[in-house]
């Protein structure tokens, strides 16, 4: 058997030993005549996955990435001039809550989600005109968005739903 790889491509990264020893991992493996590297985050389909998976690091990617759209928005819009309301928080749902539920039922926890808030709350804020701090949650309710825990419960529950159609035949008429 050929198992072809480019070890500039390729890498490997160990979540646990069964030990729960990581000094017995070696630094690389031999896969034919290439070495693959052992690595301590990795990148797969845009989702980083760090050895302990925390997903901070990609929360931190996705905060950068929220924060270069939002800031594309805010140049064409201002207290006194540019888009209405409902046309920003469509922006939003559109170019920043996708962003933030990409691969969310995978990364998105209580930990990894404070990393991505701060900006969302901003958006929300500004959405509204609001000069002093609102509520979160008021700033959702006044403008019709889901918090992001539970967009992200929603989507949890639409993939297992699709998952289950596949595993259950339909019912012919």
């Amino acid at each position: 058997m050929v198992i072809n790889c480019d070890p500039g491509k390729t890498e490997v990264i160990c979540f646990n030993t069964a030990e729960k020893d990581r000094s017995i991992l070696p630094s690389t493996i031999k896969l034919g005549r290439n070495r693959i590297q052992f690595v301590e985050q990795t990148k797969v389909l845009g989702l980083t996955m760090d050895r302990k998976l925390t997903y901070v690091d990609h929360a931190k990617n996705v905060n950068k990435k929220v924060l270069q759209r939002w800031t594309t928005i805010c140049k064409y819009t201002n207290r006194n001039w540019g888009f209405r309301q409902h046309i920003i928080v469509r922006l939003i749902e559109v170019l920043i809550n996708s962003r933030i539920h990409y691969a969310g039922l995978i990364w998105i926890n209580s930990r990894s989600i404070k990393e991505v808030e701060g900006v969302w709350y901003r958006s929300l804020k500004a959405a509204l005109g609001a000069v002093f701090n609102v509520k979160l949650a008021v700033a959702e309710a006044i403008l019709g968005v889901l918090p992001l825990t539970i967009f992200n419960k929603i989507n949890s529950i639409k993939h297992f739903l699709k998952l289950n159609l596949f595993t259950c035949p339909l019912i012919a008429f």
